[in-house]
């Protein structure tokens, strides 16, 4: 019976140091775990806070774009008006010149502006002109020497004359038909282009036509 009794005390101070180890570690589980939970309670507001700043990042990138996208709408519409103005402006220098389509590649030589008043004399006639016509300059349109299957390079020329082309109709010059149009800006010519197919049809009907700048 000593023996049993010891060994009941031996159990029950052995049942006490487990207990004791167990409160001890809970314990210092417990304390982990806080630790461990406030540090991603920590990790988690300041992954809060980098959303909020990214989000007012965004909204300020947002209201950025917005502002450039007006910009350049406003510049857009600026950078219209100016090209209408400069379009304007190009034509308004042009409205004395003209050009003249189909003279033979090379038949100015070397001094144009004498050649284009041979030309006018001898497509219109000396009685056509109180006086000898004065040509301020004449120059090939900017373009390429064209190749010798390609139609021959638009002449420009200073000289008021469309009236006599109108009167005589259809102009020859050395048995070739030049053509006699009034010079203007490439935008209005492209303006123009778009009418070439009514303009080919009236003329497979023998209809007059004609446009009018700025069309």
């Amino acid at each position: 019976r000593g023996d049993t009794a010891l060994d009941q005390g031996d159990i029950r101070e052995l049942l006490g140091g487990i207990r004791s180890e167990v409160a001890a570690l809970r314990v210092e589980i417990l304390a982990e775990l806080k630790s461990s939970i406030s540090a991603v309670k920590t990790s988690l507001l300041e992954q809060e806070q980098k959303l909020k700043d990214v989000e007012e990042s965004l909204t300020d990138v947002d209201c950025r774009v917005t502002a450039l996208e007006s910009m350049c709408s406003a510049l857009s519409k600026d950078n219209e008006k100016l090209k209408a103005k400069l379009d304007d402006l190009e034509n308004r220098l042009r409205r004395n010149n003209i050009r003249v389509i189909g003279i033979p590649e090379g038949s100015e030589g070397s001094h144009p502006s004498a050649f284009i008043v041979t030309l006018l004399l001898e497509v219109f006639g000396e009685q056509s002109f109180a006086k000898k016509p004065e040509v301020d300059r004449a120059h090939h349109s900017l373009a390429p020497p064209p190749k010798p299957n390609q139609a021959p390079r638009t002449f420009i020329m200073r000289e008021l004359i469309l009236c006599l082309a109108r009167e005589k109709g259809q102009v020859l010059y050395k048995g070739v038909r030049i053509h006699f149009f009034p010079d203007v800006s490439a935008e209005v010519a492209k303006r123009r282009a778009a009418f070439n197919q009514v303009k080919a049809q009236l003329r497979g009907a023998g209809i007059e036509f004609g446009l009018l700048f700025p069309a």
